[in-house]
């Protein structure tokens, strides 16, 4: 019978917790930045945007400036974009609250292009563009 040292247990146990503090790490840099097209300004830093009374102005910055698994929860108004475009998986686009802010697409162009499957588009009214 193969018995299992107790340095090989604290080995394993140490490789275990390893492995669960990466996962546990890689959840913690997901982070969510705030949009508001009346009170917002592109010139801030990722920090600044994280805080809801100093927001981006647009949704096309913040997809420039976000990474996977970061969401954008984006306030009232009407955002004129010309075609929204990201790279990144698993990312959310929420307006916040519901069905309060508008995306519009330019003509000729796709209001929002989304080629990963990860990538979450919530609560939005969409207009304008083309398929």
């Amino acid at each position: 019978m193969n018995q299992i040292s107790t340095t090989q247990r604290l080995w394993r146990m140490l490789l275990f917790l390893s492995f669960f503090i990466f996962l546990s790490s890689a959840s913690l840099h997901a982070a969510t930045f705030y949009v508001n097209e009346a009170t917002g300004n592109d010139a801030r830093l990722p920090a600044d945007a994280q805080n809801e009374a100093t927001p981006w102005k647009t949704i096309k910055h913040a997809f420039n400036a976000i990474s996977s698994g970061d969401t954008v929860l984006v306030k009232p108004g009407i955002y004129t974009e010309g075609g929204l475009e990201t790279n990144d998986d698993s990312i959310t686009l929420r307006a916040d609250p519901r069905r309060q802010a508008t995306i519009v697409g330019a003509p000729g162009n796709e209001a929002v292009f989304i080629e990963n499957t990860g990538v979450v588009v919530e609560g939005f009214l969409i207009t304008g563009g083309s398929i």
